[in-house]
């Protein structure tokens, strides 16, 4: 995700005058997530939309009692539904992104993995974010990586070549995925009966249990 995209996606989930409806909002909350988690494979966010997407169609068909073999022009009346299909699901690849996307458990099992591993990156930037703040105001030391690698690896018990790799890989994404678990705004469990809900945005910017 391009720090252009990322930017746009902030200013619509952040401008109350925005026209993307609560489920477009919902679905760019959670490709920014996965973005910040999976900053050197773009594709993954944009496969988190995908899934968002679909996730939140399948909730509208059930809310609106759609039956399984309902006509699409039926689905398509569903309040917010063409704009979700069209707007959303149709700009991230569509059925053909679909057909090549993985399982709902995979997808979900990857995002564990990545959440878990964007922690030791977010430990470099707390690192760095303490020292700035509470070092002496005769104190030239930096704080920057390399001084944050040191400490980290030994307090967390975290290998130097592991937190290389991962200042490798996040760069300055790491600041995002940082702030995204300071403030307890992991995303929701694919896979969750809560991914969805009558009010998706609000549910997704409550604190994350999960960090």
């Amino acid at each position: 995700m391009s720090a252009e995209i990322i930017e746009e996606t902030a200013r619509i989930l952040c401008d109350p005058k925005a026209t993307q409806s609560k489920y477009e909002r919902a679905i760019l909350l959670f490709g920014l997530q996965i973005a910040a988690i999976s900053p050197s494979q773009p594709a993954v966010a944009r496969e988190a939309r995908l899934h968002a997407a679909m996730k939140i169609l399948e909730a509208l068909e059930a809310a609106n009692g759609a039956a399984d073999d309902a006509l699409l022009d039926d689905r398509l009346a569903i309040p917010d539904y063409k704009k979700v299909l069209c707007r959303m699901l149709a700009r991230d690849g569509g059925w053909r992104g679909i057909s090549r996307s993985w399982t709902r458990k995979e997808f979900a099992d990857q995002i564990r993995i990545r959440w878990d591993e964007s922690r030791d990156m977010t430990q470099l930037v707390d690192f760095s974010y303490r020292f700035a703040v509470h070092k002496g105001a005769d104190d030239n030391r930096k704080g920057g990586v390399t001084m944050a690698r040191f400490f980290v690896s030994r307090i967390a018990k975290i290998s130097d070549g592991t937190l290389k790799a991962r200042q490798r890989e996040y760069g300055s994404m790491a600041v995002l995925a940082y702030v995204l678990r300071k403030v307890r705004l992991g995303p929701i469990k694919l896979t969750s009966e809560e991914f969805v809900s009558a009010v998706p945005v609000q549910r997704f910017l409550q604190p994350s249990a999960d960090v």
